[in-house]
């Protein structure tokens, strides 16, 4: 559903900026943070699901990153058998090598290294055609269901990639973790699809404020003259309260109404 709004002024007024967003600098930090590690689980799900990413958003780096972090994690009881060697101590643990996520650790480079030549296909850097943080486009079950239901659940992309993306790796985590000699695949994926969800949902939060930003922005303009001159009650503008009594003066209202800051934005404004 759409919603399209034709304004009458060619600038907005940001007075509702400084009273009612609630910014935290830590929590924003932290929040980045988050997004920037929870990038590199969710590229190992995402690379087997999805074709032609934006040259920005999936790198080659990051999975050769990833691919000598899951090689490590498979030479791990090595290392430690070789630092107990070392010391002159006997580990009461199997050392082997876990090659079943060694194999996964090729099959993951390689399909970066497949999905890395899709981008050199369409053409890199300083192009208009392609959107270069786009997250690809997905697989081709989910994109011939959409706008249908699965399993009752409407098909979208905030399904897709909060719901069914995820799905696949947690379950077969929790498969692979009652299974000998997968129980560490089976760990990291069921750890990769939590990180997705999670992740997934950020950005959906995040998508949602910014329409509403708008929103709130164009609401607090057209009610700026009943809040501040008129001051109306909270019901006849669309719920506004300001958490300060108003000078008496009107003189000194018109100030504060005609000092609102100011910000340049197109006439139009739709949100999905």
């Amino acid at each position: 559903m759409k919603a399209y709004t034709r304004r009458e002024e060619n600038e907005i007024k940001l007075f509702w900026s400084g009273f009612e967003r609630r910014d935290n600098i830590i929590l924003t930090a932290l929040v980045g943070l988050g997004f920037a590690l929870a990038k590199y689980p969710s590229i190992i799900i995402e690379v087997f699901y999805r074709k032609k990413f934006g040259e920005r958003y999936f790198t080659l780096a990051s999975s050769v990153f990833i691919f000598l972090l899951l090689l490590l994690i498979s030479l791990a009881p090595k290392i430690v058998a070789f630092i107990f060697m070392f010391l002159d101590m006997q580990p009461n643990f199997d050392n082997g090598f876990d090659v079943v996520l060694f194999l996964f650790a090729c099959a993951f480079l390689f399909k970066s290294i497949k999905q890395r030549q899709e981008i050199s296909k369409y053409g890199v850097t300083y192009k208009l055609d392609r959107f270069s943080l786009s997250q690809g486009e997905y697989h081709k079950f989910f994109n011939d269901r959409f706008g249908q239901k699965l399993y009752g659940i409407p098909v979208n992309s905030k399904t897709i990639q909060i719901l069914f993306e995820p799905s696949v790796p947690i379950i077969a985590g929790v498969v692979f973790l009652l299974i000998p000699y997968f129980q560490v695949l089976g760990a990291i994926l069921l750890f990769c699809g939590v990180i997705m969800v999670i992740r997934q949902f950020g950005r959906a939060m995040q998508g949602r404020n910014a329409v509403l930003d708008i929103i709130d922005q164009n609401i607090m303009s057209q009610n700026k003259a009943g809040i501040l001159m008129e001051e109306k009650p909270m019901e006849e503008v669309h719920g506004i309260r300001l958490p300060v009594a108003l000078p008496t003066d009107e003189n000194v209202r018109q100030l504060l109404f005609d000092e609102t800051d100011t910000e340049n934005l197109s006439k139009d404004t739709w949100t999905e």
